[in-house]
């Protein structure tokens, strides 16, 4: 028996591969535009499926990590978390 997605009744493998191939491409496509290769890399491994979601989080996590408070945020806790 197959496994579907809950939203529009697609195989589950089928949807894997899709996801797969776009983040593929994604990788490719971030670093033309200068993304940091950390930045794509960190969002990719959060298994997220929605392509708007992972190109919305991947600007977010680039934008922090030039923004040099936070940089300066992270460095004072040496790698410790922060909450």
């Amino acid at each position: 028996m197959k496994k579907y997605c809950k939203a529009k009744s697609i195989p589950i493998e089928i949807r894997d591969h899709v996801i797969n191939y776009i983040l593929d491409r994604f990788e490719g496509l971030y670093k033309e535009q200068g993304y940091k290769t950390e930045s794509y890399l960190s969002v990719k491994n959060m298994s997220l499926t929605s392509p708007l979601d992972i190109h919305e989080r991947v600007r977010a996590v680039d934008k922090f990590s030039k923004d040099q408070n936070a940089i300066d945020l992270v460095s004072s806790t040496n790698g410790s978390p922060i909450f």
